[in-house]
């Protein structure tokens, strides 16, 4: 072996080499001499073809090649190199004290010189340029660094992406602009028993039908003017398996990518919807099924409610035909209590019919606009109700103890031509619903006890029948005020 490697010096640049190359010993013993200031490990050959063996077995930050040499000049050398695509970047600089002309000059540059040094040189001059072409070394090995480290980075990223793809339920696949695709998950196997090469190589009319190609085509044109990477919101389409049999699946598109010479790249996440979507479909015939029953039933009451009404109207004029053979005082007055008491039925069950829902507070509305009709000139009815809910059964009877007690206030509580007043009030309190009755008038004897001149009997008769409770009382001002409590949700019998 004719070349040696000089020892590297303490601190010297990890991997950053410097090759000379001279056929003169002394040559070459001067040149590490004047680079020995620049930190890094200097390998010496003594001819060309040694030279070129040396760059076999490393990677050169720079070579510094005297041009005369025997057998090989530096001319042949740099061609070598050049002609080499894994020495073709080393950058070399000529020395050389016999071709000082400019022709020579030429010629270095030509065969890929970055620089030429006529000797003697000074060596400050030569350090100066070395320096810079290890700065440049530097400089590019650690964007190659940087360059590996992100690619690997990339690599293990696409890794990891494809194995969280693979280990999903949700098929997930890449296309083109054209809806080509490009990769899918082998999940696509499981949902429609394709063969994920296969189905790659399908068309998008074998794929699904023209709605989804449509709907696609929509969405990545709007991913596509975005301008930015996004992600549409989840859309149902349609595809077929492998029997063309159809298949609901939630797509979600985003585009990952643009500037592409062959245009942008869209990621399809899919997931399988169909039961989703029977479920869906049972829900909607049942709904549809659920209205016409609903249906069925208010026919039903309508024609209930028209038979009740007809009857209840035809029973006061029975009672009227018969009383008429009756002559006796006691008999027509007691016949037209019960007229009243069934006429007043026939209102409350005919505005019940007209409330739709369980809203009590609704129901005494309607109920106590039809009682201003036989209200007595100079006396006023007010209303002050909220809403308030009771179970549909219990409202017939709390329209008769509204009715029961209105009336006969409008009845007994003023004096003839008198005038006055009478509220009706309404009010929610946790689970009790409390309605009050007061009026202005005359007040009543004997006020509390469950005899008495407002028909008190039959108010709490049916008070005790929906689990409510009356109590009645003399106002300090003037006039009565009778109370009834009612549970907005009466516990079932035989329960406290």
């Amino acid at each position: 072996m004719t070349y040696q490697a000089a020892p590297a010096p303490a601190g010297a640049r990890l991997g950053l080499r410097i090759l000379i190359v001279d056929d003169r010993p002394a040559n070459l013993v001067a040149l590490e001499e004047i680079l020995a200031d620049t930190g890094v490990v200097i390998l010496r050959a003594n001819s060309g073809q040694e030279a070129l063996e040396l760059t076999l077995r490393h990677d050169f930050a720079l070579v510094i090649l005297d041009v005369q040499m025997p057998e090989m000049d530096g001319y042949e050398v740099a061609k070598l190199l050049r002609g080499d695509p894994n020495t073709a970047q080393m950058p070399i600089i000529f020395v050389s004290a016999a071709y000082a002309d400019e022709q020579h000059q030429f010629d270095g540059y030509d065969v890929g010189a970055v620089d030429y040094i006529v000797k003697p040189f000074v060596p400050e001059v030569l350090l100066a340029k070395v320096r810079v072409f290890l700065e440049l070394a530097s400089y590019r090995l650690g964007l190659e660094a940087q360059v590996a480290e992100r690619t690997e980075a990339l690599v293990a990223s696409e890794r990891r992406y494809r194995l969280l793809a693979e280990a999903m339920k949700d098929v997930v696949w890449t296309m083109d602009e054209d809806q080509g695709i490009l990769y899918v998950t082998p999940s696509i196997r499981e949902l429609t028993g394709h063969d994920p090469c296969a189905y790659c190589a399908l068309p998008p009319a074998q794929r699904y039908p023209q709605a989804t190609q449509a709907a696609l085509q929509a969405v990545m044109s709007a991913e596509a003017d975005a301008g930015a990477a996004t992600e549409t919101a989840a859309v149902d389409v349609q595809i077929n398996d492998q029997r063309d049999r159809l298949l609901w699946v939630e797509v979600r598109v985003s585009r990952v990518s643009e500037g592409q010479e062959d245009g942008s790249r869209f990621v399809v996440v899919a997931r399988d919807v169909g039961r989703r979507r029977a479920l869906e479909e049972t829900q909607r015939q049942q709904a549809r099924e659920l209205a016409e029953a609903v249906e069925r039933q208010k026919r039903l009451l309508r024609e209930i409610h028209h038979r009740v009404k007809n009857n209840l109207q035809f029973i006061p004029s029975l009672m009227r035909m018969e009383v008429r053979k009756s002559g006796t005082e006691e008999v027509r007055a007691l016949t037209d209590r019960v007229i009243r008491r069934v006429t007043a039925m026939g209102r409350a069950h005919d505005r019940l019919h007209d409330v739709a829902a369980s809203d009590v507070g609704r129901y005494l509305v309607s109920l106590v606009r039809d009682l201003r009709e036989i209200t007595p000139d100079g006396i006023r009815v007010h209303v002050d109700i909220d809403a308030a809910d009771v179970s549909l059964p219990d409202m017939l009877p709390v329209g008769l103890i509204v009715n029961e007690l209105v009336t006969n206030a409008l009845q007994h509580a003023f004096p003839a031509d008198a005038r006055g007043s009478v509220a009706v009030g309404l009010h929610r309190c946790a689970d009790l619903a409390t309605i009050v009755v007061e009026d202005d008038g005359k007040g009543m004897a004997g006020a509390g006890q469950e005899k008495g001149g407002i028909g008190l009997d039959l108010v709490n008769g049916l008070a005790r029948l929906i689990g409510g409770t009356v109590t009645a009382e003399a106002r300090a001002e003037g006039g009565t005020r009778v109370r009834v409590d009612l549970p907005t949700s009466k516990p079932p019998a035989g329960r406290p």
